[in-house]
């Protein structure tokens, strides 16, 4: 059953043992079942007064055998790692450094056996960065994190750190095992983006600082532009005069209102931006949403159809949020809308448990394609762009509407098809009287 030759004790083996006394070797032992059986296998020579015996001690070593090709094939995945791993005693000093430790830090095994580990860390941050580690690797048996560290060159990097402990049977640490992987470029990466992230925020605060200062100073003008070309209009004799003075009016109409929706975002941003709950007339906010649109509707050619019902419920609320985004909701129904009507519903519900309303405008209008839904709370978006855009307008009035409920603590969804209308429902919790966001 043998493969080794050597196992059938020929002459020349028969000569050793009488020379010697003692034979000593390995054999592979090969059963029908085709598995292999390590041996080690002592030949001795006993000798009486009338004759020589022959004995044999044969033992397995099979697992032993196994567990040497294990631990071949363990030091070489651990050698051949492409993470860095170091070895260090209970004490920190450093026993074994993989290759790719060498390529990372520089340092060769020589260099760093018996070593601290300390001669990785930054200076005068050894105490301070690793006392937690310390703290962590005896108390939970390992830590994680990204640490700094200095190359044998002096030069810094960022790595990822895992450490762990090995303790014997008794629980005494014996070992640590470090295993770290340099991650320089994704923390450079990372600070680009926050400091990038901190600029962006910067310019935005200054804008919004610059437009707050300034809105008196934008918005004075304006009315001064349109007062103005409003009694030239009503009192030139001169019909084209007259018109030349309603375009004037027209024109700075929709500056203001570009003006105002610009500040209005501005506004918003504003995280300190007061929001003031009182009591409202709703018969009254909506009876002037709806006048100003049903004029245009019907000049359109449009069915304007209402139908409101708050009868029973005490709204508290900040007006002119609630003005501002279901006056732009409507209007944007109107516009939006070349045939068909416009449907407006409202009534008392709950809002997560509390009294509010939910508002719903519908309409016949262009629609909005599935894919392009998202883009309509965008700032500055619009679902037809470019120079080739079908409908005037800044793409900020959804965006602001959506802010603006938000603020109020509400929320807006939408349903459209595409060439057949779309639909938007508001919901709006009431709040505490004098309740300040």
């Amino acid at each position: 059953f043998s493969e080794n030759d050597d196992f059938l004790l020929g002459g020349e083996s028969l000569f050793r043992l009488h020379e010697r006394n003692l034979l000593f070797y390995y054999f592979t032992l090969n059963k029908f079942t085709k598995f292999h059986f390590h041996l080690k296998h002592y030949t001795g020579l006993f000798k009486t007064d009338d004759k020589a015996l022959i004995y044999a001690i044969i033992t397995d070593i099979s697992e032993r055998v196994a567990n040497d090709k294990r631990m071949q094939l363990f030091a070489f995945a651990i050698e051949e790692s492409p993470v860095a791993i170091m070895i260090s005693s209970a004490d920190f000093n450093i026993q074994y450094v993989n290759k790719k430790f060498s390529e990372l830090y520089g340092y060769d095994y020589a260099d760093v056996f018996g070593q601290h580990v300390s001669i990785l860390s930054v200076p005068d941050a050894y105490e301070t960065q690793y006392s937690g580690i310390r703290e962590s690797l005896e108390n939970n048996d390992g830590w994680i994190g990204t640490v700094q560290l200095k190359r044998k060159n002096e030069k810094l990097l960022w790595a990822d750190v895992v450490m762990s402990v090995h303790r014997n049977v008794s629980g005494n640490v014996q070992m640590h095992i470090t295993y770290s992987l340099d991650v320089s470029d994704r923390v450079k990466m990372v600070q680009e983006l926050i400091d990038a992230k901190n600029k962006a925020e910067e310019m935005v605060k200054l804008k919004s600082d610059f437009l707050a200062a300034m809105s008196h100073e934008l918005r004075t003008p304006f009315i001064g532009i349109m007062g103005s070309a409003e009694v030239l209009r009503d009192e030139l004799e001169n019909e084209d005069l007259s018109e030349f003075a309603d375009i004037i009016f027209t024109s700075a109409k929709r500056m203001q209102t570009t003006l105002e929706k610009i500040l209005l975002i501005s506004d918003l941003d504003h995280t300190d931006t007061n929001i003031r709950f009182r009591k409202v007339d709703l018969r009254s906010v909506f009876s002037k949403i709806i006048s100003e649109n049903r004029t245009i509707a019907e000049h359109k050619g449009l069915t304007f159809e209402v139908n409101l019902n708050f009868e029973g419920i005490e709204f508290i609320s900040d007006q002119d949020y609630l003005l501002y985004t279901v006056g732009n909701i409507i209007q944007n129904a109107v516009i939006y809308t070349q045939v068909g009507k416009v449907k407006i519903t409202g009534e008392a519900i709950k809002v997560n448990s509390e009294s509010g309303i939910s508002i719903t405008v519908s309409d016949t209008g262009i629609g909005i394609p599935e894919d392009k839904q998202h883009l309509i709370w965008e700032e500055f978006r619009q679902i037809s762009e470019g120079q080739t855009r079908n409908y005037e307008g800044t793409g900020l009035g959804l965006a602001i509407a959506k802010r603006c409920i938000e603020k109020l603590k509400g929320t807006i969804s939408l349903k459209s098809t595409y060439g057949v209308g779309s639909e938007f429902t508001i919901k709006i919790p009431s709040h505490e009287l004098d309740e300040v966001v």
